[in-house]
């Protein structure tokens, strides 16, 4: 019975240290945009046309710098827009332009705490960029990152002077689409219900110390 005991607290001791690094980026992949039978997959980048993989690959290395290096593709689709739009005409209900190409990317840097990030680029059929989860400007040099343990000094001090509960916080990673830029979000714990978490929420860009967005957010709890 001592060992069973000493084993579970090694496991608790293990999940602790775990635990005390909040800041990690490690955004698993949320799963393909579906376009119908219109789409074909893409296994790899030299499936596309020679100017697309050119523009591709000048883009990872404008947005992302050195960082570009650290990019694998992952997976993707082509969609055949012209018999898409053929049985479809109405293009209106979209509320965005549908891609030509829509390829995923990983990137890997853990000299800066990314273990995993997707990266999501869409492009028409001449290989212009329609959307993207990465900023266009002023996020190729990663040394320009604020470092990770002062992002999280700067959001509990914040958090303190607004009197929020820093007891038993999160940290998430997004990209803000409306400021274009990437930032931690960070989550305080406001009130705890039957089937729910409440908490205030505040986005600090990683390249700067401000809150740039403030919200509450609510969480589901599964029983």
């Amino acid at each position: 019975m001592k060992k069973i005991l000493i084993l579970f607290l090694g496991l608790i001791t293990i999940n602790n240290s775990f635990g005390q690094d909040k800041m990690i980026v490690d955004k698993p992949f949320n799963g393909n945009t579906f376009y119908g039978e219109f789409s074909k997959q893409i296994d790899c980048l030299s499936d596309l046309p020679t100017v697309i993989q050119f523009n591709i690959n000048g883009y990872l290395r404008r947005i992302l710098g050195t960082m570009s290096d650290s990019v694998t593709f992952s997976h993707g689709q082509t969609v055949d827009l012209e018999n898409k739009f053929k049985e479809d005409s109405v293009t209106y209900k979209y509320g965005w332009i549908v891609p030509k190409y829509d390829l995923n990317f990983i990137l890997r840097d853990n000299s800066i705490g990314i273990r995993s990030y997707y990266l999501q680029i869409r492009l028409d059929n001449f290989g212009q960029i329609l959307y993207s989860n990465w900023p266009k400007e002023s996020h190729s040099d990663k040394n320009r990152f604020k470092i990770r343990a002062d992002v999280e000094e700067f959001a509990l001090k914040q958090a303190e002077i607004k009197g929020f509960d820093t007891v038993d916080y999160k940290v998430d990673f997004k990209y803000n689409e409306k400021f274009d830029k990437l930032c931690w979000v960070f989550k305080f714990p406001l009130k705890i219900e039957k089937n729910r978490q409440e908490y205030d929420s505040f986005e600090i860009p990683w390249n700067n110390f401000e809150i740039i967005d403030e919200y509450r957010t609510m969480t589901l709890l599964l029983h």
